[in-house]
């Protein structure tokens, strides 16, 4: 029975920006899900981060994992599928057990402390790698889980068979049959090498020996430094009044020293100095940035006081010019008659440029109409035409009249 098409499709788009022989992987857990998944062993997969024990790196890896139910208890198996399988890596087996339901792990011979299920399956798998697949994998799992069962109910009872063993020489006082003036510890020496071997030897002398050997390492102690024995057990209380009053005469003299005020005033003037730096550099900063804005402002007004001299230059030379002329001149090619600016003061010339400035608007007016007509507004436009040619051809008609009786040739 083939997966569904949403599990196959999420293991294709998983394995082929990780894995290296994409096609053998997919071929192998896809036949293993057919077999498992969510069915006789109840597989699921996933992916996750492994960390590996032996170099410490962490890869995202495929997990297989589900529960093999052997007489009410459940083993959880965990299979990671490492990014070179299956030529390259060995699949990597856990057992995870679940203490949530009194489920707790204990080693077997194919299952460690930590849960890493090792197998002869697993040991020759780079030899005939060829033949290796994880339905085999699984079977090898189920049947060393049946034959050895790693989990139990309840944490596991250690194990009290075995023979005892052995005190630690170090905290099992030694028996003897020593009187107690003998056993008791002998003083410490000042300088002595060998106290701690007596003291720690888990070796139970017999009497004798035991005097023997305390007699034997007196004379290797070190003798005694006499000047040192001397000043400790002989203090010389002058030396030590005249230290002290050497070392409060420097203190004084210190303490008095002009350095140190000298050193708080230059402390403090810094601080002022820091203060009145930073005060100066910003109005400086505020200064050059005036500066630059006044500079602008100066060239822009440099700029308009040169136009405007060249215009007062060019306006002198036209007023010369128009002075003893029937022409007016604007600049320097360009000049108006004084007929065509002057203006006759009489009625009819008033009322034939009213005509024409209202004849002009009208064909502006249409022209603008023309350019705007669609299918919505066309009846609108129709009819405003309609209007404005009838007032145009009574305008037209009344400019000719006026022309006529001025003279003008239209």
């Amino acid at each position: 029975m083939s997966l569904p098409q949403s599990v196959s499709n999420w293991l294709y788009n998983v394995i082929q920006p990780l894995y290296i022989h994409k096609q053998i992987v997919y071929t192998h857990i896809y036949q293993f899900l057919q077999l498992h998944f969510k069915k006789k062993l109840n597989f699921k997969i996933r992916t996750q981060i492994h960390t590996f024990i032996e170099s410490g790196q962490s890869q995202l890896l495929i997990n297989l994992f589900g529960i093999i139910y052997i007489d009410q208890i459940g083993v959880p198996v965990e299979i990671w599928i490492p990014l070179g399988y299956p030529f390259d890596d060995v699949p990597i087996v856990y057992i995870k057990p679940d203490h949530a339901k009194n489920w707790y792990l204990i080693p077997t011979n194919h299952v460690d402390m930590q849960g890493i299920f090792y197998h002869p399956y697993l040991t020759k798998w780079y030899k005939e790698n060829g033949d290796f697949n994880l339905i085999e994998l699984i079977n090898v799992i189920h049947r060393s889980i049946l034959n050895e069962c790693p989990i139990t109910l309840g944490p596991p009872v250690p194990k009290t068979c075995g023979p005892a063993l052995p005190p630690k020489p170090i905290k099992s006082p030694p028996t003897s049959t020593i009187p107690l003036k003998y056993q008791q510890p002998l003083p410490i020496p000042t300088i002595s090498p060998y106290p701690k071997e007596i003291s720690t030897s888990p070796i139970l002398p017999k009497p004798n020996t035991q005097v023997a050997n305390i007699k034997e390492h007196k004379p290797e102690y070190k003798p005694p430094d006499i000047m040192d024995s001397e000043i400790e057990n002989h203090p010389n209380p002058q030396r030590k009044e005249l230290l002290i009053q050497l070392s409060n005469k420097i203190n004084e003299i210190l303490s008095q020293d002009q350095i140190n005020q000298d050193i708080n005033f230059t402390n403090e003037n810094i601080k002022k100095v820091d203060a009145l730096y930073n005060q100066l550099n910003h109005h400086c900063q505020q200064a050059a940035a005036n500066s630059e804005n006044l500079e602008t402002h100066i060239n822009y007004l440099s700029t308009q006081l040169t136009n405007l001299t060249n215009l007062n230059q060019e306006l002198t030379k036209l007023d010369r010019i128009n002075q003893d002329s029937d022409e007016i001149h604007i600049n320097q090619t360009c000049s108006l008659s004084l007929d065509d600016i002057i203006i006759p003061d009489s009625p009819l010339v008033k009322q034939l440029y009213e005509v024409v400035c209202e004849i002009k608007s009208i064909k502006d007016t249409i022209e603008l109409i023309n350019q705007n007509v669609n299918d919505k507004n066309l009846e609108y436009c129709v009819k405003s035409i309609r209007n404005l040619g009838r007032q145009l051809f009574w305008l037209e008609l009344t400019k000719n009249e006026i022309a006529y009786i001025m003279n003008l040739q239209v």
